[in-house]
């Protein structure tokens, strides 16, 4: 059963849509790309274009947009992109962001003036099921919406608005809750290392859900909003 979160449209995520023929950049994990660059792309019509950074070949993720326009370089890490872009778009299921205003910083020159940025990620307070199960967890940012309104406005931002809401993600069992972990990024559990922490991962989840069968799971996200 896919997650609402995989739901991932224009509508909600940006007060105001990109004009037609605007220049869009799209930072989101390649497992969670496809519903977000067809909507963009609709948006931009076909005088505007739409790129992602992509690591890997694109065809390893699966079926994806033709007109969407691969950069060599991971959504995680934005140092190095060139724009101008009318509109950045950052949107992850699980956490993405290793080091907020190392992240944050390069987003500000490569949009042209009066260009916006729009967020939706994992906040303070995300899941605790899932943080204490995941062995990567210490290593993750989870933005409290303050904190991240104060980075914004450090980077450069002005008109931030930023908040928080909680998702609720219904899935059949744990293992389903395992799968699409893995999906989002499946490029980071490749590999013997990567086998390793989807075992552990697989296992501290089945030691979490004590109970068979369909399970909620509540994620804390946080969404914001802000302009060059």
């Amino acid at each position: 059963m896919r997650s609402p979160l995989g739901e991932s449209k224009l509508g909600g995520f940006v007060t105001v849509p990109p004009e037609r023929g605007s220049r869009l950049l799209l930072l989101t994990p390649p497992g969670e790309l496809a519903d977000l660059a067809q909507a963009a792309l609709d948006a931009v019509g076909p005088e505007g274009s739409v790129q992602c950074l992509m690591r890997g070949e694109p065809f390893l993720h699966g079926p994806l947009p033709s007109r969407l326009e691969y950069l060599e370089g991971d959504p995680a890490r934005t140092e190095g992109i060139r724009g101008p872009y009318d509109l950045i778009l950052a949107r992850s299921r699980f956490p993405l962001i290793h080091d907020l205003e190392g992240w944050l910083a390069p987003l500000v020159p490569a949009l042209r003036p009066g260009g916006r940025v729009a967020l939706d990620l994992p906040a303070y307070g995300f899941s605790a099921p899932i943080q204490a199960s995941h062995p990567s967890a210490g290593d993750w940012i989870l933005p409290h919406p303050s904190e991240l309104a104060e980075a914004l406005e450090l980077a450069g931002f002005r008109d931030q608005e930023c908040h928080s809401e909680v998702e609720i993600w219904s899935l059949p069992s744990f293992a389903d809750l395992v799968e699409e972990i893995a999906r989002a990024d499946s490029i980071f559990y490749e590999g013997r290392e990567g086998r390793d922490k989807l075992d552990v991962l697989r296992q501290n989840l089945a030691a979490a859900c004590v109970e068979a069968g369909p399970l909620d799971v509540s994620l804390r996200r946080v969404h914001a909003r802000a302009q060059r």
